[in-house]
């Protein structure tokens, strides 16, 4: 584990998958992120990349030739390499090779940096085409946070009036059912029923910022991001978390065709161009 501490907060990373595994409060002794219970979920935040969600058939078609890659890809399996120690950073960097592959034909440079300024994390991903091909992938944000007692004692503010259509999935990918709700007020109250079939996927959210609040009312944290076009919220009932996950990209239809370049919120790097994209959270 490596650790970033200031007065405020101390906040725990893996190397393996650059996981943000704790974030503790120091004047309360909170822990905000849940502690991969491998009973029921052994993850905290793992990063998505360089897929997210499901392929249709764990399969995708690349230049004729067919590569097998299970849900979510193999970032979060990975060990990533500690490259910058600061005051308030760390940065981690994985770099494609013989192995990678065999699954995904690129070569690419993936950059993690945690900053850690007062009460708020800043996580920056940073995808670097360094091949000479055209680079298609996607990522995405898994963090799960605590809900201590009843889940449903919990809710989700919106920075704006949303009326979300959820995509439903079934097993792991999509079909062409969807379900729509409005919010109370830009609340989203937790509900266990919410998560029976699987999460809530929402797509094209006004909202840059969502924020957890319990039934006093009292924020625990927030996540805001920009140009994140998908939107996941899910829980494990009757587990107490809630996972807040920003997407650049999404699981594949029940009719995809399984071509990469076809595939649905890809990403499209030429040669040594970067991709640059923020979350910041906010704990309280």
């Amino acid at each position: 584990m490596n650790f970033l501490s200031n007065d405020l907060i101390e906040i725990g990373i893996l190397s393996l998958g650059a996981e943000l595994r704790s974030v503790i409060n120091k004047t309360s002794d909170k822990q905000y992120i849940w502690q991969a219970d491998a009973s029921v979920w052994n993850r905290s935040s793992p990063v998505l990349f360089p897929f997210v969600g499901r392929l249709k058939n764990d399969e995708y078609h690349h230049q004729g030739k067919t590569y097998h890659l299970s849900q979510h890809g193999f970032a979060r399996h990975c060990n990533f390499e500690l490259i910058v120690q600061t005051q308030n950073q760390l940065t981690f960097l994985l770099v494609s090779d013989e192995e990678s592959k065999k699954v995904y034909p690129f070569d690419f440079e993936l950059i993690l940096s945690y900053t850690l300024y007062g009460n708020e994390l800043f996580l920056d991903y940073q995808v670097k085409n360094i091949g000479a091909e055209d680079m298609y992938f996607s990522i995405g944000a898994h963090p799960a946070f605590n809900t201590p007692g009843d889940l449903e004692d919990y809710s989700l503010v919106f920075e704006k009036p949303e009326a979300i259509e959820r995509q439903i999935i079934s097993s792991g990918l999509r079909n062409d059912t969807r379900e729509r709700f409005e919010l109370t007020n830009n609340t989203l109250r937790l509900e266990k029923r919410l998560f029976e079939v699987d999460a809530i996927v929402a797509e094209g959210l006004h909202s840059n910022e969502i924020t957890l609040v319990n039934k006093e009312n009292e924020k625990i944290v927030s996540v805001r991001v920009q140009d994140f076009p998908y939107y996941g919220i899910w829980s494990k009932s009757p587990y107490p978390f809630i996972c807040l996950e920003p997407w650049v990209g999404i699981a594949d239809k029940e009719d995809a065709t399984g071509e990469l370049s076809e595939k649905e919120g890809i990403q499209r790097l030429e040669s040594m161009e970067i991709f640059l994209r923020r979350i910041a959270f906010r704990f309280f």
